[in-house]
């Protein structure tokens, strides 16, 4: 049996956010009122370590706990990275269903075989006129390059994601070093 406890911890962290579009002043906060999903301790996206697969989108051996940070060698890595995250939003549109986690120290875990209850909260849907829904919350997306940014319409509190996506596969990449694999839904 997976432990998806730190899924559900990512995920509520997605599901919180109502998507909204924010100024870049908002776009800017990065502190949350949650202290859990603040914690020192957890590793930084930085950390992310991805098992790839030939149609997944890659993520740069630089971003992998396990790689020395050499200044010439992370100057290269920024370029790679930049050049690997993001992609076109207008392929985010439809829905997506999870394939897998990827804890920041890489560990991976394989959601395809999760009850159905379970992978319909893990699910997000893009909406041609710039709406999400993740699981049962639903708001609307800004993006910006590779990132797109949330705010909850409760609070007003916004965060970043990373992501990257192709025709196929989409990568969504929490403040954390979290990354949640989807696939396009069939």
């Amino acid at each position: 049996m997976i432990d998806i406890s730190p899924i559900r911890r990512m995920l509520i962290l997605c599901l919180s956010l109502s998507i909204v579009a924010c100024s870049a002043e908002t776009a800017t906060q990065t502190n949350s009122a949650d202290p859990a999903l603040d914690d020192p301790a957890a590793p930084t996206p930085e950390a992310i370590s991805p098992t790839e697969a030939e149609s997944e989108p890659e993520i740069p051996a630089a971003e992998r706990s396990d790689q020395p940070s050499d200044g010439a060698e992370a100057n290269a890595s920024e370029t790679n990275i930049s050049e690997a995250k993001g992609g076109d939003p207008a392929l985010l549109i439809g829905k997506w269903e999870p394939i897998a986690y990827v804890r920041p120290d890489g560990v991976e875990m394989d959601l395809v075989e999760l009850p159905k209850e379970e992978r319909a909260d893990l699910s997000w849907e893009f909406g041609e006129d710039g709406s999400v829904e993740a699981g049962s919350s639903i708001g609307t997306v800004e993006f910006q390059d590779t990132t797109f940014i949330a705010t909850n319409k409760a609070t007003g509190e916004a965060r970043t994601f990373r992501y990257t996506v192709t025709d196929t596969n989409l990568f969504v990449i929490n403040p954390a070093g979290d990354v949640l694999k989807l696939q396009r839904a069939q």
